[in-house]
């Protein structure tokens, strides 16, 4: 069950299952909805990929290796990373100094602004997902979804690269990564989730691990639930139930200063870190 904790108004929860939900969606696992019959008897980890997420590098490249992509801007794309990330698949740094923290959500901008104000207050960096480097030449590479969402993996692996070599210096804290699109993609094609011994919950083995993931989740206001998406709920629910990297989970409707202070509280709970919660102007 959940751990709890809780402070003026903030609910927040350290990740663990839900025994009543995995329970229920274990056999709507077992008798798939329609949709997922379109990928047969391919495997977990078969069907992910076949819906465009990536467990490794070279499959990445696989998903450009078709005569329509194999143009001068896909040259150019895995020249720049490789120029960028001459280490590449290296996911230890052992002058490793500081954590690196990725920042989840279901909602962008609230992702998106809490980051910035938990980087602020650990004088941390917020990298480019994907890096600068990369995103002139995004649009000039061939169209299909497929490969908009290998251009995303790739750029993952380009961040992840970036923050591998800057944790020497300063706290790396990334904006949607891997994970997101990971869980969205098996909340799409499951509908409930496989059971936790299933590999679509590994990491990518060359691909550098955060210290934590902090999965910003605010409650939804009563006049929009009707409005959330059918896989919102499974969304949630694989944030809880993933362990490696660990996640934690901040369920608030507070504003987003006091969000990003209870986000560090965790974080230095987690990590045995002392970084200040509260930004100097909360003084």
């Amino acid at each position: 069950m959940f751990s709890t904790f809780f402070k003026g108004s903030f609910s927040v929860y350290l990740l663990s299952i839900y025994v009543p939900i995995y329970v229920k969606c274990f056999r709507s696992y077992n008798n798939p909805p329609v949709f997922q019959t379109a990928y047969g008897n391919a495997s977990d980890v078969e069907k992910v990929v076949a819906f465009g997420v990536y467990y490794n590098y070279e499959d990445v490249k696989k998903a450009f290796d078709t005569e329509d992509a194999k143009d001068q801007h896909v040259l150019t794309l895995f020249q720049e990373y490789e120029k960028n990330c001459p280490n590449h698949g290296v996911v230890t740094n052992p002058r490793k100094k500081h954590p690196f923290i990725v920042v989840e959500g279901v909602h962008r901008t609230t992702r998106s602004i809490v980051g910035h104000k938990i980087a602020s207050r650990i004088q941390g960096i917020v990298l480019s997902n994907p890096p600068k480097y990369m995103t002139s030449l995004s649009e000039r590479l061939p169209s299909g979804n497929l490969f908009r969402k290998a251009f995303f993996t790739l750029g993952i692996y380009g961040s992840s690269c970036e923050a591998r070599d800057k944790v020497e210096d300063s706290p790396i804290l990334v904006n949607g990564h891997w994970m997101f699109q990971s869980t969205f993609a098996m909340a799409k094609i499951f509908g409930c989730l496989p059971p936790l011994t299933s590999p679509v919950y590994d990491w990518p083995k060359d691909l550098f691990k955060p210290d934590v993931v902090v999965f910003i989740n605010p409650p939804i206001p009563p006049h929009l639930k009707q409005r959330t998406n059918y896989f919102t709920p499974v969304l949630v629910e694989m944030y809880r139930k993933w362990k490696d990297p660990p996640v934690i989970e901040v369920n608030s409707s507070s504003h987003y200063d006091e969000i990003a202070t209870l986000s560090v509280e965790l974080i230095n709970r987690k990590l045995g870190t002392n970084y200040i919660p509260m930004a100097m102007t909360e003084y």
